[in-house]
């Protein structure tokens, strides 16, 4: 009799672990067509809403919850091929009380329609002795189901789309998102520039 209650703690184990795991399946409402040939200067950033410049440094810092957080970005001359696409290479790096917290290298690139994909990220995370803590938070689009997505389109917040063009489910969750992103903004004070460093 004493095995019932076990078998039964099995099954109930076995059923959340099934659940749990299944909750971790991508989205497959979201899939964004890409192709190379809508990328022929996806080096070239020149949306208006999503500038890096080359031997510039932008410096972000102000006190959080965890203690004064300072984090530098720089475009580097380089770049990374993902999914048969050019993509630059974004430096970050995070100092939370002078010490390294995160280094991360971001892949942008920009379609022929002016919009910016983020294409993932290499993440090193930093114990504060110094020591490589994890690298939790990389991804890849194309690798292991992720997918590219928006990180800035080539239109003001609020400015409608093209007449004629055909909203997809994506692009009408984004659009969704947008104008939430947008309510939220009315309600926060705004943020002050960022500080750009020129270097050499």
């Amino acid at each position: 009799m004493k095995k019932i209650p076990l078998v039964l703690s099995l099954l109930v184990f076995i059923a959340v672990a099934c659940k749990k795991e299944n909750s971790h399946k991508p989205d497959t409402s979201y899939n964004p067509v890409i192709s190379s040939t809508d990328f022929t200067k996806s080096t070239s950033l020149t949306n208006p809403y999503f500038q890096y410049q080359p031997a510039k440094k932008y410096i972000y810092e102000g006190q959080t919850e965890d203690g004064f957080e300072h984090t530098e970005d720089s475009l580097l001359g380089e770049t990374k091929q993902i999914m048969g696409i050019s993509c630059v290479v974004v430096e970050d790096k995070i100092w939370l009380d002078g010490k390294l917290e995160e280094l991360t290298y971001d892949w942008y690139a920009q379609d022929d329609s002016g919009n910016v994909w983020y294409f993932g990220e290499d993440v090193t995370s930093y114990n504060p002795d110094g020591s490589v803590k994890d690298h939790e938070g990389a991804w890849e689009a194309g690798v292991d189901g992720a997918k590219p997505g928006y990180a800035s389109q080539n239109r003001p917040r609020g400015r409608p789309a093209a007449q004629g063009s055909k909203t997809t489910a994506a692009q009408a969750k984004v659009d969704q998102s947008n104008a939430e992103y947008e309510k939220l903004l009315k309600e926060v004070p705004a943020a002050p520039a960022p500080v750009t460093v020129a270097t050499k």
